[in-house]
Parts: C-alpha cells; sequence; structure tokens
C-alpha cells in the first residue's frame, strides 16, 4: 500500500487496487484518494468499498457492465483485448477502458497474444508493454492514458517514478 501511496503523491492519476482481500490500509488508502483509486472487481468487497470511499471500480473482461453499473457509484472501467470489446463496453456504461496488449507484455513474457499497436488507441488506456519511450506514440494515437505496474511500482522511488511519468505524458501533449 505504501508503494500505491508513494506513486499517487508523486503523480500518479489513477492506482486499480488488485488486492485479493480487505485490508485496513486498502481502506485508508481508498478513503483519503476516491476517485483516484480504483478497486478490481475481483476483490468480493468491491462494490461497497468504492461505495464507502467513492473510489471507482475495475472490471475483467469477464464482466458483464450492467452487472455493476447501478452498483457503482464511482467511475467504472474494464479491462478489453479488442476495439470491439472496448466499444461494446463503453457503449453498456464503462467510464474508460484498458485495451491490451498495445506492444509485448513486459510483466507477463509467456503473453504471446499478438500486441494490437498503438494505432487503435483512441479513448482507451493503453496496457501491455508501455515504456516511458513508448508513451508519447501512445498519445499522439489518441490514448487516454497508459497503464503500468512494474515501471512505477517496481521502482525504488514509486513517487520519483510517478512524477517522470506524469512529466512526460505532460510533455507528449
Amino acid at each position: 500500500m505504501e508503494r500505491g501511496r508513494g506513486a499517487l503523491d508523486g503523480g500518479l492519476d489513477r492506482l486499480v487496487l488488485r488486492e485479493a482481500g480487505v485490508d485496513p490500509r486498502l481502506l485508508n488508502l481508498a478513503a483519503e484518494f476516491q476517485e483516484r483509486v480504483v478497486i478490481h472487481a475481483r476483490m468480493p468487497e468491491a462494490a461497497e468499498i468504492a461505495a464507502i470511499t467513492h473510489s471507482g471500480v475495475h472490471l475483467p473482461g469477464s464482466a458483464e457492465v450492467a452487472d455493476w453499473r447501478g452498483r457503482v457509484a464511482g467511475e467504472l472501467s474494464k479491462s478489453c483485448h479488442s476495439v470491439d470489446e472496448a466499444r461494446a463496453a463503453i457503449l453498456a456504461g464503462c467510464d474508460w477502458v484498458f485495451l491490451s496488449p498495445i506492444f509485448a507484455p513486459i510483466s507477463k513474457p509467456l503473453d504471446l497474444r499478438r500486441p494490437l499497436g498503438p494505432e487503435l488507441l483512441a479513448g482507451c488506456v493503453a496496457l501491455g508493454g508501455i515504456t516511458l519511450d513508448r508513451l508519447g506514440v501512445c498519445r499522439a494515437n489518441g490514448a487516454r492514458g497508459v497503464a503500468t505496474m512494474s515501471q512505477v511500482l517496481n521502482d525504488v522511488n514509486p513517487a520519483s517514478a510517478a512524477g517522470a511519468w506524469r512529466a512526460c505524458w505532460d510533455a507528449n501533449g
């Protein structure tokens, strides 16, 4: 949780929490950062935590948006793996979607799916193989944002890493 807090303090726009269970530190972080924290729907209490803390909820690709839309007051996002899935999620009521993999994933070397490429990113959050040197091409192709885990949270100083990502994103606007 402290690495996530550092990244948020450093300029990270959103932090998706994929914890398996409720931890009091998670509740404190979500309550403090509210909409900047997004609770993954795999957590059984995701809707309840989001309601209490004003956080968003992130859905896995297999989830039905309609099952969640009325249960979540904050933003609703979803993982998508094609432009058609992304379009359907937005039409079903998602506020934003992750589209992946844009490039070969860094944290999943055994993921052999063919990368979609940055040309399909208009309005989506880019996920999969995103590095600072690829951020500009994602933004130039209309990405709403970019997502990374290892590039920020595995850094010795997540706040500094998040600040570098924020500065790079802003510089490429």
